[in-house]
């Protein structure tokens, strides 16, 4: 399997809108958020951007809940020493983002803990006034409506200038991801019965993949179809199996 970014509708999206953070005037607000479920791609996608933007890539923790670990999380990235105070350290980074020919941005994963503590955001809000630095946050299928409904956070808001909602892959997507990415070639038919079967997730495609690849290797095949792959279990959603596993099934109410 080849680690590439295929080039689906998400990941176009998504570049177009760092590429308007990156461009935009001087008196433009430069923060993005990126949403969607788990497994549409997000994370692997901005960090393909923050590589290739040379941006900070930063990783929240749910045990943030005041802003010191999270400049510190910063400052590592950064390779650089936290102050003892917060506000010279808030300098301190804006500094070095705000470097070179233009800022370099800051990229914040799992953002959903950020919105659980306002005075995070405020300490990244101060950030991105003082640098300049494109601020991207990427969080959870419903990060921007619990993000809208912070009180005193419309500064923070008001600074939001773009809006990416990773969606499931699409027929088209999935059938561009797996022929860009696989070593084998998959057939349409198959793709069809992967693309139903992982309700348009990215990540449960690339799990079949291995698979696919590995049934291949097995019997030879350059090319793998449905008939090839009719008595392979994908199991691409494991809810069933694991509530079978633990004898939950029918606790849980799951089909």
């Amino acid at each position: 399997m080849k680690s590439l970014i295929a080039p689906v509708k998400n990941v176009k999206a998504f570049a177009v809108a760092g590429q308007a953070l990156l461009d935009r005037s001087v008196n433009t607000p430069g923060i993005g958020v990126a949403f969607g479920r788990a497994g549409d791609g997000k994370s692997r996608t901005v960090s393909w951007w923050a590589t290739r933007t040379e941006a900070s890539y930063v990783r929240a923790m749910a045990a943030w809940r005041t802003p010191g670990p999270m400049l510190q999380a910063i400052c590592l990235e950064l390779g650089i020493a936290p102050r003892a105070r917060h506000a010279e350290t808030h300098k301190m980074i804006a500094e070095m983002l705000a470097r070179g020919e233009r800022p370099k941005p800051l990229v914040f994963d799992e953002a959903d803990y950020l919105v659980k503590h306002p005075e995070l955001l405020d300490t990244l809000r101060d950030i991105h006034d003082l640098s300049g630095a494109p601020l991207v946050l990427i969080g959870m299928q419903h990060f921007v409506s619990k993000l809208l409904s912070l009180r005193d956070q419309e500064q923070f808001v008001s600074r939001i200038s773009q809006v990416v909602e990773f969606k499931p892959l699409d027929r088209e997507d999935a059938g561009t991801l797996l022929k860009y990415i696989a070593d084998v070639e998959v057939a349409d038919d198959l793709i069809d019965r992967l693309h139903g079967e992982a309700n348009g997730s990215a990540r449960l495609l690339v799990v079949a993949l291995e698979q696919i690849e590995s049934l291949a290797k097995r019997k030879g095949l350059k090319r793998v179809a449905h008939a090839d792959a009719k008595h392979e279990k994908f199991t691409l959603d494991r809810r069933p199996d694991l509530l079978d596993r633990l004898g939950l099934r029918a606790a849980a109410g799951v089909a």
